[in-house]
């Protein structure tokens, strides 16, 4: 039982080491894509729609969005960091692990979704490498969570058992 202790302390600690670096990807990967990818010329539909909605209302939206970004930024690190002070011997509430539960739950959704999509309209739009290649990080980012969730609650439980 001590063995299993001690791997889920590493295995616990290297995960939640994961969804930190996921969690810098996700700050990145937008910056690249404005950077790297050419952008469209703006048609008349889009200036159309455009001048449907006030700027106030674009402002609350892209306002919305922008908080969304930093919500969802600011609690990964936080699921990471406390996985990684818990297998440093720091004792951590069950917040996070709920936490990772829930992302890992709308991550595995989400990816089975975009999936399905991909399917019913095919890849007109982008090449099929870079497809597959977005396709394959986000399914590795919603794996680490799930094993960092599952992993903490087995931590947990065998935390338990040596204390008691």
């Amino acid at each position: 039982m001590e063995t299993e202790f001690r791997r889920c302390r590493s295995d616990l600690s290297i995960l939640g080491s994961g969804v930190i670096v996921f969690t810098a990807w996700e700050l990145l990967k937008p910056l690249l894509i404005a950077l790297l990818i050419p952008q469209a010329d703006t048609d008349v539909t889009t200036v159309a729609a455009e001048e449907q909605f006030s700027m106030g209302m674009i402002f609350v939206f892209f306002f919305g969005l922008f908080l969304l970004f930093v919500l969802d930024v600011w609690l990964r690190f936080y699921i990471g960091k406390a996985a990684r002070a818990e297998a440093a011997g720091k004792q951590r509430g069950n917040g996070y692990m709920v936490a990772a539960y829930v992302f890992f739950a709308f991550q595995a959704v989400s990816f089975v979704i975009t999936v399905a999509q991909l399917f019913r309209s095919g890849l007109t739009e982008g090449s099929v490498l870079e497809t597959a290649a977005s396709l394959l990080v986000e399914l590795s980012s919603a794996i680490i969570m799930g094993e960092l969730a599952f992993t903490a609650r087995k931590f947990k439980k065998l935390s338990k058992l040596n204390i008691g």
